[in-house]
């Protein structure tokens, strides 16, 4: 589902069945090894129309192989019970490898379906991905970028990602502790497992700050350190 999509049903929804629509807002910094780093900012917007959950969301980044990268997406989470949902959406992203004179983009595919406990909530999603720009991370974008220095075509050399997540997240108190374990089978390289450990911390009204680890194992591995700062209006 598209933004013009997320937007048709927050205006197509009868008077007084939406909730919000509610914002947010965020900036986040990794750095990792092999002088790996990531700077992006980023927004969201969603709706609540029982039993429908649109959402829309736009980042801008750089890294150290991506001069510069703005995706943007959409979709919704449909509720089947009080603890179960699934989702769709579609995502766009454009942007350019360093030192090189290409531009590239991508477009995501993306589904999935989560239940909550009453100690938690556990998911699981899918993600397609094809063209020529992956969604950030450390040592399968190096090798991406360092394809397209070297290719003398005006499109680049393009690949298709198929990503299989599983993750969980536990409230602690006031925080939340999340775990993610996702597998990158890629056309264009060794598959690549990563693992995420994050903890959700409130340190204002409607405000947290997320550190998170995470580990690569590739052609190369990897480990990120990261920190998330998330604001909701």
């Amino acid at each position: 589902m598209t933004l013009l999509a997320v937007l048709f049903w927050a205006l197509a929804a009868p008077a007084g069945a939406a909730e919000g629509p509610s914002f947010g807002a965020g900036t986040s910094f990794a750095a990792g090894t092999g002088r790996y780093w990531r700077l992006a900012l980023s927004g969201d917007a969603q709706w609540t129309l029982p039993p429908w959950a649109p959402y829309g969301w736009a980042e801008f980044a750089a890294d150290r192989y991506a001069s510069h990268r703005f995706a943007f997406g959409g979709g919704t989470w449909h509720e089947l019970d009080e603890d179960v949902r699934v989702k769709g959406g579609l995502s766009y992203a454009v942007g350019r490898y360093r030192d090189t004179d290409l531009g590239s983009h991508a477009v995501t595919l993306e589904t999935g379906a989560e239940r909550r406990f009453e100690g938690g909530t556990a998911g699981a999603e899918y993600l397609y991905t094809t063209g020529a720009l992956g969604r950030s991370g450390g040592s399968v974008e190096r090798n991406r970028g360092g394809q397209l220095r070297r290719t003398r075509s005006s499109a680049g050399p393009s690949f298709t990602d198929h990503t299989l997540a599983a993750y969980g997240r536990i409230p602690s108190g006031e925080t939340t502790v999340g775990l993610r374990v996702a597998l990158d089978v890629l056309s264009d390289d060794d598959d690549v497992l990563s693992e995420t450990l994050s903890w959700k911390l409130p340190i204002a009204e409607e405000t947290w700050l997320t550190p998170a680890l995470t580990l690569e194992e590739g052609r190369d591995t990897a480990a990120i350190l990261s920190l998330a700062l998330y604001r909701t209006f």
